[in-house]
């Protein structure tokens, strides 16, 4: 189950420097949830904040830009504000598949992503 609402937020600018939109994400609402369940939800988006926040140090790593983290308090229930990839970004069909060049990439990036992860630990930091 979702423990992040997601929302795409559209912006009109004139200025073509400025981003057409960004995407918001918050913890999931945790008001009808028991104590464990929404103790599970805070850690998960702890933990989602000191990722993405680590992921900007690397600019090897393929991540999104992170515009602000707000996290998670007693008064507010935190937000990431994140570029919108989806501009920029490719979802190929499914039914197709990948080619060999892009699982080459695939796999590429993601020994990119180990080698950073297993040299610098921040993102696990609770």
């Amino acid at each position: 189950y979702a423990t992040s609402a997601v929302l795409r937020v559209t912006f009109g600018w004139e200025d073509e420097g400025l981003p057409k939109s960004v995407v918001l994400k918050t913890p999931a609402n945790n008001n009808q949830r028991d104590d464990e369940e929404a103790k599970y939800h805070y850690l998960m988006f702890r933990r989602e904040c000191n990722v993405y926040d680590w992921t900007q140090k690397y600019t090897k790593l393929p991540a999104p830009h992170i515009y602000h983290i707000k996290r998670h308090t007693k008064e507010f229930s935190g937000v990431v504000v994140m570029e919108d990839i989806g501009e920029r970004g490719v979802q190929q069909d499914a039914i197709k598949g990948l080619t060999i060049d892009m699982v080459r990439d695939l796999l590429q990036q993601l020994a990119v992503l180990h080698t950073i992860s297993m040299k610098h630990t921040g993102w696990n930091t609770t």
